[in-house]
């Protein structure tokens, strides 16, 4: 009997860890809107900056003891993901929602009798400031989501329930699941949204365009995860390829393996390579 308690409680702490846990922002994202998506874990052992440092910095920008305001509420994982016209969208894991309001309450305009504005779309209660920020706030599952405009939050609120989400699609899929996923950090870009919505558009009907594009097409999109291992920082990276454009040929036979020979000529403190061949 003890055995099965115990087997019972290890299996209850489980299933609570994956329900409580945060979701990955892509699954509050639409699929044909975002650009690219940076999550990163706040409690990221051994990271390459010092936790106390951007404390100390927060608390010298904001005037506000980080102990007191943030650390009651503030969870694990943060992000940021950029709409296709470039605009940003916050994502703050909270663990206590009326202590994350609080903390914003400490940002009202001096002066003025500024109360944070609350109201409700889907279910969902969207705050804002009456006067001043731009801020527009609302808690989505265990994130606070923070948008410089009141319509992208709406947009974002209203298509989380749909079966668009970046997380749904295809290369977003593709890209996640190539990728560790045990890292404290990882990144998203939608190259071909990238491309075609800031250099296919400035190019127009320049010549160069025609033989830029069929390159650009082929990329899909891009992955990035970091991690620390022996206090060395790692950072794979997945390129999503359109099987389409190149008429689903192998890029890479094993035979002609890329093998990167020119590192015998680099010394050892370089700080970044890339190589490739046959361009």
């Amino acid at each position: 009997v003890g055995i099965s308690l115990l087997t019972l409680g290890f299996a209850g702490i489980f299933i609570w860890a994956r329900i409580m846990r945060a979701k990955p922002i892509a699954q509050y994202l639409e699929e044909g809107k975002t650009l690219a998506v940076i999550e990163l874990d706040t409690e990221w052992e051994n990271a390459p900056w010092k936790k106390e440092d951007w404390i100390s910095e927060f608390e010298k920008y904001t005037q506000l003891d980080f102990k007191k305001y943030v650390q009651p509420w503030i969870g694990r994982r943060i992000g940021v993901a950029f709409l296709r016209d470039f605009s940003p969208v916050f994502f703050l894991e909270t663990k206590n929602r009326q202590k994350t309001i609080d903390f914003f309450n400490q940002f009202k305009l001096a002066g003025v009798n500024e109360d944070i504005e609350k109201e409700s779309l889907s279910g969902i209660d969207i705050y804002s400031f009456e006067v001043g920020h731009g801020a527009q706030m609302a808690f989505l599952g265990n994130y606070l989501v923070i948008t410089p405009d009141i319509r992208i939050l709406k947009n974002i609120i209203q298509a989380r329930r749909e079966d668009s989400t970046l997380y749904s699609s295809k290369i977003y899929r593709k890209i996640a699941g190539s990728l560790p996923t045990r890292a404290q950090g990882f990144a998203f870009l939608n190259t071909a949204f990238i491309f075609q919505e800031t250099l296919m558009n400035e190019l127009g009907e320049n010549p160069l365009r025609t033989i830029i594009q069929p390159i650009l097409e082929a990329f899909e999109g891009q992955g990035w995860t970091a991690k620390m291992v022996d206090s060395e920082l790692i950072i794979e990276n997945f390129t999503a390829l359109n099987q389409t454009r190149l008429n689903k040929k192998p890029l890479i036979r094993f035979e002609e393996k890329y093998r990167g020979s020119l590192t015998s000529f680099l010394p050892e403190n370089i700080d970044m390579l890339y190589g490739s061949q046959n361009l």
